[in-house]
């Protein structure tokens, strides 16, 4: 699952992944994450960090309360820190800074898959 605000940065993520032959469900924000999340059952989500109404950090955190061997890429356009200790407290398994290439992606994707045994 892509969630998102930036429609271009959920459109890149689905043409990258569909090409490659992957299902991707996306999400406009939090709040749609949130209910499609259950839903779908997604292997992988990435969530951007900054969203208005529902931010990532509230997100990633109901996601991990629905699951918590969720495996949940944080995208964000500062690659602070601070953020990413954050995130990864919160049980985020992966952390990406926009904008980022195709092989970025890929690469993040699959780290995460490999740790948590889905390849």
């Amino acid at each position: 699952m892509a969630v998102d605000d930036n429609q271009a940065i959920v459109s890149l993520i689905d043409d990258i992944l569909t090409s490659r032959g992957h299902k991707v469900e996306t999400a406009k924000d939090g709040k749609t994450a949130l209910q499609k999340f259950p839903v779908y059952k997604p292997n992988i989500v990435t969530l951007d960090l900054m969203m208005p109404g529902i931010s990532g950090y509230e997100t990633l955190s109901k996601i991990m309360e629905m699951d918590r061997n969720a495996i949940v890429i944080m995208l964000t356009a500062n690659g602070e820190d601070d953020a990413v200790v954050e995130c990864m407290k919160l049980g985020a398994t992966g952390f990406l800074t926009k904008p980022f290439k195709p092989t970025e992606l890929m690469d993040a994707l699959q780290t995460a898959a490999i740790t948590a045994g889905i390849e």
